[in-house]
């Protein structure tokens, strides 16, 4: 149970460090794979939006210009009749019966917005009108439009109302000639509805409100979002003196001033919203599109790789500590080679001590004549004898198998070697009524390896076929030339391995056999010191059959190892 506890715990600890490997590497993996990715993504949205933007503004602002140019036009026109018109007629003409009549007649017919016509003399009194409205010998003397045309030779006005009371707008010039001596004024007034028909015709799907206001910013023309003529409107930045201004008013409105020369108005065009609104909505659809299917691609290949990087690293982990318990076994085995040499070096002494006394005890009685048992005593003293020199071997054979731990090379006879690890399970096998049958090539050729290395080899395999058979079997050796060097083949009776098991074999640490009765090291341990010496071990079974182990060795393992 405490196993059971211990091996959980143990499966928890490797999955929690798994989940943390795995972690890091998929944070550290996005942010390296998708920094780069938003980065980009955000540079473009900013660069596509600014890009749009420059080419809405260039493209308002050419559109202004050009109605502009229009508005400026059409009053140029308006101005040069009026001048031709002042330089023809003169105050006495014009003052004759119906000849102011008939010229605002022909005004009319030229251009329907004109309402009526005067002339003023130098003292702003209007002298000769023709029109609707009772306004002849009206003094205008104190009006700004009078004023700035006096000095200025010609004025446009804004929207008034005036005498009349209706809204419209002046145009008026002087006519000075070197015999006057005192300037008159020769004036229209334009209907304001005039402006709103040419803002009407000035419209396009481009913007959404277009209206002229004068420089106070009073409108002259009905707006559809700032009210109507006379209403005021608040210049979003301060108002052009010539060209074109363009406006950000907020998120979503756009203004473009123009100031129209000769004229104390400026014209203002309103765009709600984006102006290339479509390509701007299909640009974040694709770009949002690419980016989830970027995201979601690296997120796939993270994940797999984050994956395949942390089961290596664990594998990685796995074998460094299995190496770190290797090494720790091999130290351990070798102590105990050392302790069995110290052991038998110290047994040895009282072994040789032993035997002395007893060979003087055999002399002694060879000596002497005959008594009662001496045969018998003979007999006991020449066990003693026998057993001391059993033990002897023994103690010589441990010696050499835990001399070195180390490769040390020199030449071996295969056989003889067998003969040297068999003396150490043969009372194993004997007490679980196993035979060893011995199928030695005579003659076998000697190799150059180590002699300490092979007899661990060979002791492991065979101590692990006495495991498998347990109780009654045979174990066979057979020793045979092969075409790279000898051939050492040792098979059993067992209940054979089945194929699944097979190819975890020679892995550190697997083991078939019950907790406490195997470390899954010995196969492993053997696998390395075989490829070590330059060999090859491989295996076959067949489940009920029995396996067998086939150790191949080269002739010079030195050169090999070279």
């Amino acid at each position: 149970m405490a196993e059971d506890s211990s091996a959980l715990t143990e499966h928890q600890a490797r999955k929690k460090e798994k989940h943390i490997y795995y972690s890091m590497f998929v944070v550290v993996m996005l942010f390296i794979s998708l920094g780069p990715l938003f980065v980009t993504a955000g540079v473009s949205y900013v660069q596509y939006r600014n890009m749009l933007r420059a080419e809405a503004e260039t493209y308002l602002q050419s559109n202004a210009l050009w109605q502009k140019k229009i508005v400026e036009k059409y009053v140029r026109n308006l101005q040069a009749v009026i001048y031709f018109v002042a330089s023809e007629y003169t105050p006495e003409v014009l003052a004759e019966p119906g000849e102011a009549e008939r010229l605002l007649s022909h005004l009319k017919d030229f251009c329907n917005c004109i309402a009526d016509m005067g002339v003023l003399n130098s003292e702003g009194v209007q002298e000769i009108y023709a029109g609707p409205y009772k306004l002849q010998g009206k003094s205008y003397a104190d009006t700004e439009w009078f004023a700035r045309t006096i000095n200025s030779d010609s004025y446009v006005s804004p929207i008034l109302t005036g005498f009349r009371g209706i809204p419209h707008f002046i145009i008026a010039v002087t006519n000075k000639k070197k015999e006057d001596s005192d300037p008159w004024v020769f004036r229209v007034n334009v209907h304001a509805a005039t402006l709103e028909k040419f803002i009407e015709t000035a419209h396009t799907y481009v913007f959404d409100d277009v209206f002229i206001v004068d420089d106070q910013g009073v409108l002259q023309t009905t707006s559809r979002f700032h009210g109507r003529i006379g209403d005021t409107y608040s210049f979003p930045v301060e108002p052009p003196r010539s060209g074109v201004t363009y406006a950000d008013r907020d998120l979503t409105t756009v203004e473009v001033m123009a100031s129209l020369e000769g004229t104390p108005w400026i014209l203002v065009q309103v765009k709600k919203g984006f102006l290339f609104q479509k390509k701007w909505t299909v640009f974040q659809y694709q770009l949002s599109l690419i980016m989830a299917i970027s995201v979601l691609f690296i997120i796939g290949i993270v994940l797999k790789v984050a994956m395949v990087m942390t089961s290596r690293i664990i594998e990685a982990n796995n074998k460094r500590d299995e190496a770190i318990l290797l090494a720790q076994h091999s130290g351990k085995l070798a102590s105990i080679g050392r302790l069995a040499a110290g052991v038998a070096h110290e047994i040895n002494n009282p072994l040789a001590i032993i035997d002395q006394k007893a060979g003087l005890m055999i002399d002694v009685m060879d000596m002497s004549g005959d008594f009662a048992e001496k045969e018998k005593l003979r007999l006991q003293v020449q066990g003693i004898v026998d057993a001391a020199a059993r033990c002897k071997t023994i103690t010589h054979r441990l010696l050499g198998f835990a001399r070195r731990m180390d490769v040390s090379f020199e030449q071996i006879e295969i056989n003889k070697l067998l003969e040297d690890v068999l003396s150490f399970v043969s009372k194993e096998a004997l007490y679980r009524n196993i035979k060893v049958k011995k199928q030695y090539a005579a003659n076998i050729t000697r190799i150059n390896s180590d002699r300490g290395q092979l007899q661990q080899i060979f002791l492991n395999i065979i101590n692990n076929a006495i495991d498998a058979m347990g109780e009654m079997g045979t174990v066979t050796i057979e020793t045979r030339e092969s075409a790279k060097g000898i051939a050492v083949e040792i098979r059993d009776t067992g209940p054979g391995i089945p194929p699944h098991v097979i190819k975890h074999i020679f892995d550190p640490f697997f083991t078939t056999k019950k907790p406490g009765q195997g470390t899954g090291l010995g196969l492993s341990i053997t696998y390395g010191l075989v490829n070590k010496l330059g060999g090859e071990i491989t295996v076959r079974s067949e489940v009920g059959k029995g396996a067998s182990f086939i150790v191949s060795l080269p002739l010079d393992a030195s050169h090999e190892k070279g």
